[in-house]
């Protein structure tokens, strides 16, 4: 092989090599006398053109120079790899042969490529209609898992429901017995008549709205009060009902602790919760839990924080939401300090004033 035939050849491997990067492999092969061939073979890994399809189909361009290329036409051979059957894997063979042939004179591995990834998205189009392309089997069988998870899921909130039926009976009766040992508690018409009053407004502000419209949320994991000092209170589940704060993003609800541990905040203490409605059926499925996985774990994160200039963020929970007649959705509750309603001033009306 002459010096300039060599340098050609070098040229074109180097852009090859840069442009598919990862889908370029060098092969090393050898002769009958297991000697090192003086001639350039590698393979490069031809994908669709369609982003859906480039990580479930690609086929291999098998290429070999000889020491004359590119005056002569190299070898190829177009090997299997996923998405395509044998017998278009033939015919594909057959047009890149035929291609190379009006090429012969300058170098054309990278026209090929190109012609051999329009040939493998053609073949694996959703819109082909004589059989389903591998894709669309792919596809199908995802919907399939998709169907499983959310009956599963349909099944674990009935539960859940069921559950917490029981714990709002529960809850009303801790407090109608708590209200009755206030009153055993009394012992003189003045602690009576003052203790009856905050009984009364007890029983109108918390346990009738209770009885009537409160939601109860439990979180996965136990929520710090301090998670520097977890010993200074905790409570795994609140009392949820419909606040008045406004928010195109999402519903918010006033929350209050039902099952506080070793803290100093109360029944009537309030929280904040989120709640943001996902909709969008790619959530449900492996790659958008693992997308809202990310989000929970950024929320926990901003859960270990606390400061006096920012408005504490305690947890979060992902719960499926499934209503007689409507798809599957799912709700991201987000708990937080208390919020107040926006009154339209910005930033800088702020530091002016």
């Amino acid at each position: 092989m002459d010096e300039a035939t060599k340098e050609i050849q070098q040229n074109e491997i180097a852009a090859l090599r840069a442009i598919f990067m990862d889908d370029f492999t060098d092969v090393e092969a050898k002769t009958a006398w297991n000697i090192k061939q003086d001639t350039p073979e590698f393979v490069v890994q031809i994908r669709p053109t369609d982003d859906e399809l480039k990580e479930h189909v690609w086929v291999g361009l098998h290429v070999r120079f000889s020491k004359t290329y590119p005056r002569t036409a190299p070898q190829l051979i177009v090997e299997s790899g996923r998405g395509l059957s044998d017998a278009q894997i033939n015919e594909a063979q057959l047009m890149i042969k035929q291609q190379a042939a009006t090429m012969v004179g300058g170098e054309m591995v990278y026209e090929l490529s190109l012609l051999l990834s329009d040939f493998v998205t053609q073949h694996n189009s959703a819109a082909q209609a004589a059989r389903p392309s591998f894709y669309e089997q792919m596809v199908e069988r995802q919907q399939a898992g998709a169907q499983a998870v959310r009956e599963r899921e349909h099944a674990e909130w009935q539960r859940m429901q069921q559950a917490d039926m029981k714990e709002q009976a529960d809850l009303q009766q801790r407090i109608r017995a708590e209200l009755e040992r206030k009153q055993h508690e009394l012992h003189s018409d003045a602690q009576r008549q003052q203790h009856l009053s905050e009984i009364a407004d007890a029983v109108h502000s918390v346990a009738g709205r209770w009885a009537e419209a409160i939601q109860l949320l439990a979180f996965d994991k136990p929520i710090f009060m301090d998670p520097q000092s977890p010993r200074n209170g905790w409570f795994t589940t609140v009392a949820i009902e419909e606040s008045s704060l406004a928010d195109a993003l999402c519903t918010a609800y006033d929350a209050y602790p039902t099952d506080l541990a070793n803290a100093s905040i109360h029944l009537s203490d309030r929280f904040t919760v989120q709640c943001f409605t996902i909709t969008s059926s790619h959530y449900l499925t492996d790659q958008g839990r693992k997308l809202l996985e990310r989000v929970q774990t950024r929320i926990s994160d901003l859960a270990q924080i606390r400061h006096q200039n920012l408005v504490s963020v305690y947890g979060c929970r992902l719960q499926a939401v499934e209503e007689r007649g409507q798809e599957t959705s799912l709700c991201l509750w987000v708990l937080s300090d208390p919020l107040l309603a926006h009154d339209g001033s910005t930033l800088e009306d702020v530091l002016e004033s």
